[in-house]
């Protein structure tokens, strides 16, 4: 039931909520292929906001503050018609790792990545004049400003980034909020933070 994992409904998106459901259904069956350990499962369970994070004993003071408190970069983001040539000087004269493409009507369509836009020029499996898409992740992370440093810290021990989304004022045919992207957070931005307030 969802009471075992302590899981609030009521405060979790639909989507979350279908995704523990399929997670009950075949990574809990005995026989499932899927089923995971329980260290697995929990840490599953607190990327997908759908269980509370412990404090690590010992310390874990930045722990609930919001991810709204680091001071992230202005975002940067490409368009799916950018080339790789294109997307390789972007990353050089800004000095990022990453970036998100965005469509004309700014919705995510993945992110292209300095180490694996480099890993398939280099054996040949892209060039310069090819599209930006066909280089790109299209599985990442979101994660909202209000998501607690505690979660995003679960979240980058498995991703190396995720990105921030923020809700907007519009809303799409379907009366839902649409959101936008606000900036991609990493562990040296998590890191910098926690160091910088010990040190004052």
């Amino acid at each position: 039931t969802l009471d075992l994992y302590k899981v609030s409904v009521s405060r979790v998106p639909l989507h979350a909520v279908s995704t523990y459901l399929f997670y009950l259904t075949f990574c809990e069956c005995p026989l499932s292929p899927l089923r995971r350990t329980k260290f697995v499962d929990d840490q599953w369970m607190v990327c997908e906001g759908l269980m509370d994070c412990e404090v690590p004993a010992g310390g874990g003071w930045w722990w609930s503050q919001p991810l709204s408190v680091l001071p992230l970069l202005p975002i940067i983001t490409v368009g799916e018609q950018v080339t790789c040539g294109e997307a390789v000087k972007l990353l050089q004269e800004k000095q990022i790792d990453q970036v998100p493409i965005l469509t004309d009507n700014g919705d995510v369509l993945g992110m292209v990545t300095l180490s694996n836009l480099t890993t398939k020029m280099v054996r040949g499996q892209a060039n310069t004049s090819d599209p930006v898409t066909s280089v790109s992740y299209t599985q990442f992370r979101k994660v909202m400003p209000n998501t607690s440093l505690g979660q995003l810290s679960k979240i980058l021990e498995k991703d190396h980034y995720a990105i921030v989304m923020h809700d907007s004022n519009k809303r799409d045919a379907r009366g839902e909020k649409i959101s936008t992207v606000g900036g991609v957070v990493t562990s040296i931005d998590l890191l910098q933070y926690i160091s910088s307030q010990q040190q004052q």
